[in-house]
């Protein structure tokens, strides 16, 4: 054990021993037991590694542990720690010797510095460990390209990357200019080796950039070119739309493009539905159509038969049940009329048609993540949609995760235009930290495909890394959301005033027209652990979340949710209720304070205020303000404030905040 210590490994006294060719791991009383080895790594490399081990009576407390396995953490220059790491489950129950495997990083990040790796038993039991091993990954993409045909075949070998949650996925980029300009580039995203595009080609010479991605990245990049042979008899059309979706005409104008052109002599046949078309305008590229009789609201598939070979394309013939827009100050307008969204993630009782703790509280927003979880009917999100509606709240729509993940597209745009329509719908909710499940650019032609389905219902994402030099937030910043949201959970790992300079990170990645709303953490991170504990010592203690919405509030926020673990950690309303009673309480003086919420944003003078003191100042509109004074501190201030209207003293508590209305 002493050599190992001596190599750098850091050995708890207690629960590890030397056991020949191995180390034992033994954890009893729910405590995790590991052994820990910081190594150095550099940015932008990728790495794996593996541990032999061997297992006897390891048992899980719950669901969230992984038996005995090998970790790889994230630490930066300070060895602080820093999400994105790698957490397989191992062995469990008792077994022979098996390898646990990481098979990739990810690129390691900007901050990064070393990779802490973890040998652990996660649960109770014994394990032997042996035979560790990491490495640095060095990736080669290859490109082959068939082009005796057209269209061509390209074959690429599948990286060594083994998890499923990686959503490696190959990305090709095909253009007749080597710069790929977007307008004149073909993308397809596969999982295949071998994938030959479903479309002809022009014939000449292509360019072809063949990548591929995942997750937090790209592997590299292989350029090639080969020259498109002569098109085929019957060759195959790529079927472009150009409709009006989410806009109701009853006879609207609808285009259609086609690429290769089309042969002379192709017969085509077009039809919205069972409904015969008026042709408007045709050329060897592209056609113009109506419906020859007026059609009712609803979705149509649009049907285009080239020499008896169909393509069905989606035609959302109407409006939603109100206009959501963005006032000049990026408060959300529906109908016209200012909302200010104090919401939820789900009703404390997890069941998707209760609503009892949310009235309780005063939620007017709510989410569920029934949808995003497993592919739903439309008509699941009507019901659950018309629930909302009749209990008073607003609600959001999440997007199916394993069709982002498998390129269901056509099924993104189908769900969202089916349910386009229904009230209480105020917007979709693409994601949460998709970064850590679902490549960048399955993201991308998921938000192209909801937009599809029409645009009169903002898209959310919700981002929880905030570095503003990272690409990938970078990337999902870039006006791929209509609004932003951002979860700062501090409490149990940072210092609540941690979440102003997270806030304004996010503020300056989220693009300048995007509303940017905080998440509050209502949660303890200690999950399961809770319900073993006394109500007075969970977190986030008494004070603290009315604390964090009001400093959400000081940074400018234009909307704020709560968010709670769900009742298989521990249940919100009995074992932490002192958390619940704050959301409640917290909410409730929200909608007192609505008049202001959705008021205008205004600033006292520079320097009334001592520094570490935060403030938020709104005014309504019939010209009255509040004044709301934040110390998230955990030690008292005392606070004279003398500005135009205002004069108050005040001693704040730790995490206190004084409301004044004048």
């Amino acid at each position: 054990m002493e050599s190992l210590r001596a190599f750098g490994w850091k050995i708890p006294g207690a629960g590890v021993r030397s056991a020949g060719d191995s180390i034992e791991i033994t954890a009893s009383g729910g405590d995790r037991r590991q052994v820990l080895l910081d190594v150095p790594v550099e940015v932008g490399k990728y790495y794996c590694g593996s541990v032999s081990v061997r297992t006897e009576n390891v048992l899980p407390r719950d669901n969230s542990d992984r038996g005995a396995t090998l970790f790889f953490g994230f630490l930066d220059g300070k060895r602080e720690w820093v999400n994105g790491g790698e957490f397989p489950r191992g062995g469990m129950q008792t077994s022979d010797w098996q390898k646990v495997a990481i098979s990739s990083t990810i690129a390691i990040p900007e901050q990064v510095r070393f990779i802490q790796v973890w040998l652990c038993v996660e649960g109770q039991g014994k394990a032997w460990f042996r035979d560790f091993e990491m490495d640095e990954l060095k990736f080669e993409t290859k490109l082959d390209i068939d082009a005796a045909t057209n269209p061509p075949t390209l074959h690429s070998p599948r990286p060594p990357m083994l998890s499923v949650k990686d959503n490696l996925r190959r990305r090709i980029l095909l253009s007749q200019d080597p710069s790929f300009p977007p307008e004149s580039t073909f993308e397809f995203m596969t999982d295949a080796e071998a994938f030959t595009p479903p479309h002809a080609l022009v014939p000449g010479v292509w360019h072809v950039c063949n990548c591929w991605t995942h997750r937090r990245g790209d592997l590299p990049t292989q350029a090639g070119t080969f020259t498109a042979a002569a098109l085929p008899v019957g060759y195959a059309v790529k079927v472009s739309k150009d409709f009006p979706n989410g806009v109701f005409a009853p006879r609207a104008e609808l285009k259609v493009s086609f690429y290769p052109p089309l042969a002379e002599g192709t017969k085509v046949e077009v039809k919205i539905g069972d409904a015969p078309v008026e042709m408007l305008a045709q050329t060897p590229a592209s056609m113009a159509f109506r419906a020859v009789r007026d059609l009712a609201p609803g979705c149509y598939q649009v049907k285009v038969v080239l020499d008896g070979k169909a393509s069905e394309l989606l035609y959302v013939n109407k409006n939603p049940a109100a206009k959501i827009t963005f006032r000049d100050d990026l408060v959300m307008l529906i109908d016209g009329k200012p909302f200010f969204p104090v919401g939820t993630y789900r009703d404390p009782s997890d069941e998707l048609h209760t609503f009892t703790g949310i009235k309780e509280a005063g939620f007017n927003f709510t989410h569920s993540y029934f949808f995003e979880h497993a592919p739903r009917k439309p008509e699941e999100a009507r019901a659950y949609l018309r629930d909302c509606v009749k209990n008073g709240v607003t609600a959001c729509i999440g997007i199916p995760r394993k069709w982002m993940q498998n390129e269901q597209f056509d099924a993104i745009e189908t769900f969202c235009g089916e349910v386009y329509d229904e009230p209480g719908l105020v917007t979709w909710y693409l994601a949460d930290e998709p970064e850590l499940w679902v490549n960048r650019f399955n993201f991308r032609n998921t938000t192209e495909a909801v937009k599809r389905a029409g645009r009169g219902i903002p898209r959310t994402l919700l981002m929880c890394t905030t570095n503003p030099k990272s690409s990938i937030n970078q990337f999902f910043g870039a006006g791929l959301s209509d609004i932003y949201w951002h979860d700062p959970y501090p409490v149990g790992r940072h210092p609540i005033v941690s979440m102003v300079k997270a806030l304004e990170n996010s503020r300056l990645l989220a693009s300048p027209e995007q509303p940017l709303w905080a998440v509050i953490q209502a949660f303890d991170w200690r999950q399961e652990a809770v319900r073993n504990l006394p109500p007075e010592e969970v977190e986030p203690k008494a004070g603290k979340i009315r604390c964090m919405t009001h400093l959400a509030l000081a940074t400018g926020v234009q909307g704020i949710v709560y968010y709670w673990l769900p009742k298989d950690r521990y249940d919100m309303r009995i074992h932490s209720p002192i958390q619940w009673a704050e959301v409640c309480s917290t909410t409730q003086e929200l909608n007192g304070l609505m008049p202001f919420l959705i008021g205008r944003n205004e600033k006292l003078p520079v320097g009334t205020l001592p520094e570490g003191v935060y403030y938020w100042l709104k005014r309504a509109e019939d010209g009255r303000r509040a004044l709301a004074i934040v110390n998230p501190e955990d030690k008292e201030v005392a606070v004279q404030v003398a500005a135009p209207g205002v004069s108050m003293t005040v001693t704040l508590p730790p995490h206190g905040v004084e409301v004044k209305i004048y």
